[in-house]
């Protein structure tokens, strides 16, 4: 499973945003890692998204791009109801080719259903993967703490520099 921030913390929406796409072929290599040591365990990924704008969304496009099953966790039905047509449109696209949709929680928007959201995909996950810039006070903040507390592994890359380091949280 994957958290991370939103384009205004990465460079911006633009499409071309040079630290997106750093982002994005960060992104590939660490699927493609996950790809290939899965096969080698005789096993098939799959990937988890929250289907937020960003990270969530890159994450889901490029392992489908790559043949990995994505499952959608979706917070709440309607995400993505008041964020631009375009983007509307891409979400309601990339939801089409994800293997598996799972509405977290019932009725519209509430703050809490986000982390509602985060939790149920870091129960399902054997190991996590945060592109995060080390503010705790953000929903990536967040979940990268109940990672920790749930004991499940930690790949984070800074956004910054996209070095990355293990946290194994054992």
């Amino acid at each position: 499973m994957i958290t991370g921030h939103r384009p205004h913390l990465l460079g911006g929406y633009d499409e071309n945003n040079p630290k997106k796409l750093a982002i994005e072929k960060k992104l590939r290599g660490i699927l493609t890692r996950i790809n290939t040591t899965a096969i080698e365990k005789g096993k098939q990924p799959i990937v988890i998204s929250g289907m937020a704008l960003g990270v969530d969304q890159w994450w889901a496009k490029a392992a489908i791009d790559q043949g990995i099953a994505c499952h959608a966790y979706i917070p709440f039905e309607g995400q993505e109801a008041r964020w631009p047509k375009p983007s509307q449109a891409e979400y309601r696209n990339l939801l089409t080719r994800c293997e598996k949709k799972i509405i977290v929680c019932p009725g519209g928007y509430a703050a809490w259903k986000m982390k509602t959201r985060n939790e149920a995909m870091v129960n399902n996950a054997n190991v996590c993967v945060a592109i995060w810039n080390g503010n705790f006070k953000s929903g990536t903040g967040h979940c990268v703490a109940y990672i920790s507390e749930a004991k499940k592994p930690c790949l984070i890359v800074d956004p910054a520099t996209l070095e990355a380091r293990w946290e194994l949280n054992s």
